[in-house]
């Protein structure tokens, strides 16, 4: 009936059921919900429900049978714990009360919101409640319910606070049961000692039973039984019900009002703080399922209704912090925690566990608070962020509120950078590294790609003094450090402490670096409304972030020198070093010092140096300007000086005016035409006159300029707060503090003391304060100075430490290239010049530093003379001719110098190859003529280099970095093709493969470099120049513009300009050309030659004829194609000699295997146990069919080779083949393809690669590599592979027998069926739709094969009734769709 009921399209049909027995039925289960049960009395309840939802006019029939009544008596009864009966109770209420009868009788129940209520709390109901997401489904009802009946918010508001009530006074009486007080509190030494008497007695060895044999079940048991040693949320009912509270309260919490009237009206926040403090959460309250629903209350309120939030958890955590006090509040010389962990037989327990209480209240109510402001998006420094508004332009308010928090928090970290006995190094360097590191995290955020410096909080800490603190901390554990470097003394305290001393360096160099930094604090968005152009530079509250980088700098390099200097140095930690020099490298750069040239804005306020300049008599205030604004209103005297301020634009004053009134008292001041004031003496305090502070920060035109280092009366120009409890902060902060100076007033409430030399005005509003300006000094000069004599020091230091330290080469590298081009020609050849004695690890850190400066994209390598280079390449070819013949070698004897000598010979090579710079010439002007390369070509070089990798090639063992040292010197030459060809007839390519034999685990990484050589060994200059061709007439036919600039079309094309400029020019003049340079342009623009279009069949034709003329020479691709095909015949099984069929596998296959150079067993000889899957064999194929599929998809004379490897007889590098090479397409296709796909099983995850790379290989030789998107015929050769592949195909498919099981026969039909899909739909290169044409062309020569019919036939040969058949038909369908 409630189905019925509830359906839509059934509420007219069943109008009459109210006049059935059906409401009588209701009443008479809810009378006896005992004998009916919790199930049958939660659908009644419904039933009742959906009566009056359905019909409102119901309600008035169900309270004349007085079923209301006996609903509520059986709710005032009690409430089984059934999910169903709780979760139906708010609809019912909320059916009952639609009219104001209901309302009245449901009043006149009191009883029914508690006794909701009181199963939250009920230990019957706790295990319901529990489960799943129930508490907040029910919490949601209850939100409904105030929703629709407002009246009932207050009722069952009433009941949040009793639950909340009853859980605190269930906490205080709960006790910790038996096994478990450790984790609520602590224990003495003898109630541990009888807990582990009892756990120790064991039964002795006589009478102990034999061990057992563990499974993983019993493990598993033991590791559930660690978790629940600790703490069992089974026991601790406390936890349960606020769990279920924190769940319930979710809910209600949909609706934004009640979370609001929850927070203010009610008292929340308070009484789950009172919850928090309870003796009854355990101290690891954080990792419970009640703290993560707790904590995402205090989430939503804080989203909700921020303020409130935060200001009433701010009361918690102040509670916290004073009932905790006595640890904290003062200091004393012990430690006044050490009696927790120092309990005795005689410490008073209960005095310590009350304590201890208090701690770990603290603990839970400051974690709650930490969470919540992460949430917020505060993290871990959330006062910081809310040091700037987000607004444009601040209020007085905003802006005088965050220098008062900014200021007060300066002098909090500063004093705990000061604190410290100099007693303990230990405890004092281990506190300062805490204070340090926490000072870092709250200047600058690094958790996003974009680092947020807080500039606020850095300017006030800067002003403080908190640098010269750092510094002094820095300097201590360094003069700790150096003494103890010094010093012959072993064992005593100050080395123990030198470890800590280390750390404190550490990072206090790397907050020094953070603070040097330009970049960070020049895009931090804090920094631009701190810019005070109002002020003199010489004033102690001046910012302009150029000037405050170029100050900061100048405090910090001295330290730092003296660090670099230092001559433990040498034996640092690492990170250490790394931090010193890369802060040493941030000063010595010297960016972001100089700040840009702009325009002062019209409405700003003029510096006290421009002050009388400004303030001429000619800058009295426009009259009709004046008129004007005293029209809207304002006072004369007002509109005046906001005129003056303006420099007269209206607009300006208006602004200021409306937004800052705080600058305008209303006390009338002097008039504009009054007398001015006679300067007064510097060296006494003003006299108190009339005049508003404005006035005297605009100054007077008779008065002269301050001079130097006096003070001079001014307002201070930041606004000044209203708030007492923003001017209280501040005092109680003792924000007077200043820099080294003087000390400076506070920018929101300066301090009314005799220090300042205030003067009240006649309003007792304003105040001026006398400011001591600084000495002029030019800090820029000093630390250029400064720069200059250090300078000379730092690159060969660092080359020094490089040879203690090895892994510091990346940040010398970094410092070597940012010096500048003097300090790079100097140093660049003394790189390698280190000891006659040195050792190979000395020699590879300096030849492995030298290669990453030389293949360091900012290194202005092309100034750096072709001598110099020269010289560095003689020394680099002298030592490697030290080296023994290749014969002698192996990996044991190789020095560890080889792979960074080689590395910096690619460097040099690569560097011969640079491209000469010429300016473009104008129309008038003849094109210059040069060598298109400038370098040095290392001609005699590249040879012996070329000999050298191929002879350590030879070795199979050869190391990780000798052998990608290699590669990439191979990678570089090959692309030369006189060496290409050489690689080739030196039996390179076999050389190369044999490195992907067996278990290499470093095959994937050698993959890339390794096609890359054979790619270049493949290709000679007309293909190169065929393919540019192409790509160049594609890249035009794509062009939405067919003129397009130079610099564009070569960016685009760069991939082929790099591979070989002069083929690359070449292609260029004979296919593109250049546009008459527009009048008034000086950029060219460029297209394509009009002779060079024709139509798409014969640039095709054109295209494979320059491709097929390397024929007259097809040495190179037909001796690489054959030998790989060659290596797969040998190598490739098919899976019916290598899956587990009760028979191993025969002895002829592991024979077949090449022998491996220097003896030893093949690849399956070593492997055989493993499955083929897990074997260097497969490995290697897989190599093998990936490369063979690039090379076919990418030339087409590699096509060519792969056809004629029937007709010709092999001169390969190796011999000895057990099969036929007619048949390598067959195997491919019916041995490897087929065999290895199968039918899809339950885990497709599984299916072998090997006919993955076998279909990749077939339709890379059908593909078209010239496909431009208007193909029209293909030309012969691409016609006669794919003929040559269908027709191969085709037999495959024919060939698949009846005597074989069903299962091989159908997965070989599902494999040739994929691969006649996959030829049908493959994606052509082009983007730009050639797909089509070239699959019409594939499907043309199928339908010529009689592809349907054989595919017609495998179909109606399947048999329907095998599994997995659905999968077949699929795969055979698919092309026949096509077709």
């Amino acid at each position: 009936m409630q189905r019925m009921m509830q359906a839509s399209g059934t509420s007219e049909g069943l109008r009459t059921l109210i006049d059935s027995s059906l409401p009588a039925s209701v009443k008479k289960i809810m009378a006896n919900r005992a004998t009916f049960g919790p199930a049958i009395f939660a659908i009644a309840i419904n039933l009742m429900s959906i009566f009056v939802h359905n019909e409102p006019t119901s309600l008035s029939i169900l309270q004349e049978a007085h079923i209301p009544e006996t609903f509520y008596d059986a709710i005032e009864n009690g409430i089984e714990p059934a999910l169903e009966v709780i979760t139906a109770l708010p609809n019912a209420i909320g059916a009952l009360c639609l009219n104001p009868a209901g309302e009245a009788q449901f009043a006149a129940r009191t009883k029914i919101i508690p006794a909701i209520f009181e199963t939250f709390t009920s230990d019957k109901h706790i295990k319901v409640l529990g489960e799943k997401e129930n508490a907040i489904v029910i919490g949601t009802a209850l939100d409904e319910l105030i929703r629709h009946h407002p009246t009932l918010k207050p009722q069952i508001f009433e009941g949040v606070q009793a639950m909340l009530q009853r859980i605190e006074d269930i906490g205080k009486t709960w006790t910790p049961p038996k096994g478990e007080e450790p984790a609520y509190l602590l224990r003495s030494p003898v109630q541990d000692a009888e807990t582990s008497e009892k756990m120790d007695v064991e039964p002795s060895s006589s009478t102990a039973p034999p061990p057992q044999t563990r499974g993983p079940e019993d493990e598993a048991v033991d590791e559930d039984l660690k978790e629940e040693g600790v703490i069992r949320p089974e026991n601790n009912l406390v936890l349960s019900f606020l769990d279920v509270a924190a769940k319930v309260l979710e809910g209600i919490f949909q609706y934004a009002p009640h979370c609001r009237d929850f927070i203010v009206k009610y008292d929340g926040i308070e009484r789950l703080g009172r919850c928090l403090q309870l003796s009854a959460l355990p101290v690891r309250f954080s990792e419970t399922p009640a703290a993560d629903s707790l904590i995402q209350i205090f989430r939503t309120m804080a989203e909700l209704n921020s303020k409130e939030t935060l200001a009433k958890l701010s009361v918690l955590v102040r509670n916290a912090l004073d009932e905790s006090k006595d640890y904290w509040e003062t200091m004393s010389a012990g430690s006044k925690l050490a009696p927790f962990t120092n309990i005795t037989a005689e410490s008073d327990l209960t005095s310590l566990n009350a304590n201890f209480r208090k701690l770990v209240a603290f603990q839970i109510v400051v974690g709650i608070t930490g969470d919540v402001y992460q949430s917020l998006g505060f993290s871990h420094a959330p006062i910081a962020k809310l040091f700037m508004t987000s607004r444009r332009i601040a209020d007085s308010t905003s802006k005088s509120f965050s220098n008062a928090m900014a200021k007060n928090l300066a002098n909090i970290l500063l004093e705990h950078c000061k604190w410290g006995t100099p007693d303990d190094l230990k405890s004092n360097f281990a506190y300062s590294t805490l204070v340090i590191s926490f000072i870092t995290m709250l200047f600058r955020d690094d958790r996003s790609p974009q680092v947020h410096l807080h500039t606020l909080l850095l300017v006030m800490f800067t002003r403080a003094g908190g640098v010269e603190a750092i510094v002094s901390l820095g300097q201590r554990a360094a003069d700790l450090v150096s003494k103890v470097a010094s010093s012959s003394d072993k064992g005593t305290d100050d080395e123990a402490a030198v470890a800590y001393a280390y750390g404190l360096l550490n990072v206090v160099v790397h907050l020094l670096g953070v603070l040097v930094a330009a970049r960070p604090l020049l895009e931090s968005s804090q920094t631009v409304p701190l810019i005070t152009r109002d002020k003199d530079a010489r004033h102690p509250e001046y910012f302009e972030p150029h000037a405050f980088i170029v100050r900061m700098r100048h405090r910090v390099l001295p330290f730092l020198r003296g660090l670099w200097q230092s001559t433990w140095l040498a034996n640092a930690p690492l990170p250490v070093v790394k931090s010193i020099l890369s802060a040493i490298v941030e000063i010595m750069a010297a960016d972001h010092e100089d700040a840009p040239s702009e325009a002062t804005p019209e409405a700003t306020i003029p510096s006290i140096q421009q002050l009388q300049a400004q303030l001429r008599p000619n800058n009295t205030p426009d009259e009709a300007a004046v008129t004007q604004l005293v029209d809207m209103g304002f006072s004369r005297a007002n509109v005046e000086r906001a005129l003056m301020r303006s420099r007269n634009n209206v607009n300006a004053a208006a602004e200021l005016l409306i937004n800052h009134p705080h600058l305008f008292p209303a006390v009338p001041p002097v008039t504009s035409d009054a007398a001015p004031a006679p300067p007064q003496d510097p060296n006494t305090a003003p006299v108190p006159e009339p005049a508003p502070a404005a006035n005297a920060a605009e100054g007077d035109a008779t008065e002269p300029p301050p001079a130097e280092g006096v003070e001079v009366a001014m307002a201070v120009n930041e606004p000044m707060d209203a708030t007492p409890s923003v001017s209280d902060a501040a005092n109680a902060a003792g924000l007077g503090a200043e820099t080294e100076s003087a000390p400076s007033p506070d920018d929101g409430t300066p301090e009314r003391s005799a220090d300042d030399q205030a003067v009240q005005t006649a309003s007792g509003e304003n105040e001026e304060t006398a400011i001591v300006l600084e000495p002029e000094r030019n800090w820029k000069e000093e630390l250029d100075e400064t720069r200059a004599e250090f300078r000379n020091q730092i690159i060969s230091r660092a080359f020094s430490l490089t040879d203690t330290q090895p892994a510091l080469v990346f940040e010398v590298k970094t410092a070597f290239v940012r010096l500048g081009k003097s300090q790079q020609e100097r140093e660049l050849l003394s790189v390698l010049q280190v000891d006659p004695n040195a050792t190979s690890e000395i020699l590879a850190a300096r030849c492995r530093l030298l290669a990453l400066i030389l293949n360091d994209p900012a290194f202005p390598i092309l100034q750096v003379s072709s001598s110099e280079l020269q010289e560095v390449m003689n020394s680099v070819i002298t030592t490697l001719r030290r080296l023994p013949d290749v014969d002698k070698l192996s990996a044991a004897t190789i020095p560890s110098w080889l792979a960074p000598y080689l590395l910096v010979a690619e460097a040099l090579i690569s560097l011969g190859d640079s491209i000469t710079e010429v300016e473009v010439p104008t129309p008038e002007q003849d094109v210059p003529t040069a060598e298109l390369q400038s370098g040095t070509r290392f001609a005699d070089e590249r040879q012996f280099v070329f000999d050298l990798c191929l002879g350590l090639l030879k070795l199979r063992d050869l190391a990780r970095d000798e052998m990608l040292a290699v590669l990439r010197l191979l990678a570089l030459l090959t692309k030369e093709y006189s060496i290409g060809a050489a690689f080739v007839d030196r039996a390179g390519p076999s050389l190369l493969l044999d490195h992907f034999k067996g278990s290499n685990k470093d095959a994937l990484t050698y993959r890339s470099l390794g096609f890359t050589i054979i790619r270049h060994a493949t290709e000679d200059a007309s293909i190169v120049e065929g393919l540019m061709k192409h790509h160049l007439k594609r890249f035009f036919a794509l062009s939405r513009n067919r003129l397009t600039d130079v610099g564009s079309m070569v960016k685009s094309t760069s991939p082929l300009a790099l591979r070989d400029p002069a083929t690359y020019i070449s292609a260029c003049k004979t296919t593109c050309r250049l546009a008459t340079l527009r009048p008034g342009s000086s950029t060219y623009t460029i297209s394509l030659d009009a002779d060079t279009k024709q139509p798409e069949s014969q640039e095709k034709t054109d295209a494979m004829q320059v491709d097929a003329s390397s024929k007259a020479d097809p040495k190179l691709a037909e001796v690489i194609i054959h030998y790989v095909m060659s290596e797969l015949l040998k190598v490739a099984k098919s899976p019916t000699s290598v899956q587990p069929s009760g028979t191993t596998e025969p002895a002829q296959a592991q024979s077949q295997l090449p022998a491996k150079e220097g003896g030893g067993s093949s690849s399956g000889q070593l492997e055989g146990s493993k499955p083929y899957e897990e074997t260097g064999e497969y490995a290697y194929t897989c190599i093998l069919m990936q490369l063979l599929a690039e090379l076919l998809s990418s030339y087409d004379s590699c096509k060519v080779a792969f056809v004629s490897f029937h007709k010709r007889r092999s001169s390969g590098v190796r011999e000895g083949t057990s099969k036929s090479r007619p048949a390598f397409l067959g195997f491919l296709l019916t041995e490897i393809l087929a065999a290895h796909t199968g039918l899809p099983k339950e885990d497709p995850l599984k299916k072998p690669s090997l006919s993955s790379w076998a279909t990749s290989i077939i339709v890379a030789l059908c593909s078209d590599i010239y496909t431009t998107g208007n193909v029209k015929d293909a030309s012969d050769e691409l016609t006669a592979a794919r003929k040559f592949v269908l027709d191969a195909l085709a037999k495959a498919m024919k060939e698949v027998g009846s005597g074989e099981t069903p299962d091989v026969r159908y997965g070989r039909l599902y494999g040739l069926a994929e691969l006649c899909y996959r030829l049908l739909s493959f994606r052509s290169p082009s983007p730009s739709g050639g797909k089509e044409e070239t699959n019409i062309h594939i499907a043309k020569i199928m339908l010529e094969k009689n592809f349907v019919a054989t595919l017609t036939a495998a179909l109606a040969e399947a048999d329907l009734n095998y599994p997995g058949m659905k999968s077949l038909i699929s795969a055979i369908m698919r092309p026949l769709e096509h077709l």
